[in-house]
């Protein structure tokens, strides 16, 4: 009998969290990030704790920030988040990962 396919207990393919690229120094505290979404811009500061988004709050995950403070039906913060050099905070994911 043989298998195919993805095993359902191999790890996702991104398991990177913002805890992870701080503490790798990749992402610094302070870092000011935007997003532009639905016609709005929102931005979030960096903190040791994820990201603050200014007139939302804190969120430990980059997706959820971006979703709300757009108002968009849903969103990959890992895109949506730009860098001030106006690369994307996946960017920073993909060098921590290789």
């Amino acid at each position: 009998m043989t298998t195919t396919g993805i095993l359902r207990w191999e790890t996702p393919r991104h398991c990177t969290t913002l805890d992870d690229l701080i503490q790798a120094g990749l992402l610094l505290v302070g870092t000011i990030l935007t997003c532009r979404r639905n016609g709005r811009v929102a931005r979030a500061v960096v903190v040791f704790d994820g990201l603050y988004v200014e007139g939302w709050g804190l969120y430990r995950h980059p997706s959820p920030a971006a979703k709300d403070a757009t108002g968009a039906g849903s969103s990959n913060g890992w895109a949506d988040w730009r860098l001030p050099d106006n690369r994307p905070l996946d960017d920073l994911r993909e060098q921590y990962e290789h």
